[in-house]
């Protein structure tokens, strides 16, 4: 269930939580309020981004693309190369931030939000917004880094990024 099927951790008060986030969800043992939940669209951009413009960093290449699925998808590779072909993308690396997205941001938050939605009011949205600002001080990346992770703050909280 991917984010929210982590350990559960004894906190500073020395108590630890009775039941996985995961199991409490699916068993409607949580405190029951209005819930809203989102996701950004291109969430694993910036990751793929960050790679890029790493010291020692560059684009992805190509060729690259497939044995990075097949490393992290293992036997389902096949399958995840046939949804996400690279000619349907602009490069290998939008390709891959947009594998990692859907695995690993789009599809746990739509099965949380869907739990949720079992026992207490749920919205759910997907920002996906095309003109977000980069980060100031930071060279421009290889390709558009779109609704990124956090790409949705400055919006909600009137943030200017763009400042020099």
């Amino acid at each position: 269930m991917g984010f929210l099927s982590g350990p559960a951790v004894e906190g500073a008060d020395g108590l630890g939580l009775e039941e996985s986030p995961a199991e409490a969800l699916r068993t409607g043992r949580f405190n029951r309020v209005p819930v809203l939940v989102g996701v950004d669209h291109d969430e694993e951009r910036g990751a793929v981004l960050g790679q890029e413009l790493a010291p020692g960093g560059a684009p992805m290449k190509p060729d690259e693309y497939e044995p990075a699925v097949r490393e992290q998808f293992g036997d389902r590779a096949d399958a995840v190369l046939a949804r996400y072909p690279l000619s349907a993308f602009g490069s290998a690396g939008e390709a891959l931030a947009a594998v990692r997205t859907d695995s690993a941001w789009s599809v746990p938050t739509l099965d949380t939000a869907r739990l949720l939605a079992q026992w207490t009011p749920t919205r759910m949205y997907e920002f996906s917004e095309r003109g977000t600002p980069w980060f100031r001080g930071y060279p421009a990346p290889g390709f558009e880094q779109r609704a990124q992770h956090m790409s949705e703050l400055a919006y909600l909280f009137d943030l200017d990024l763009s400042r020099t």
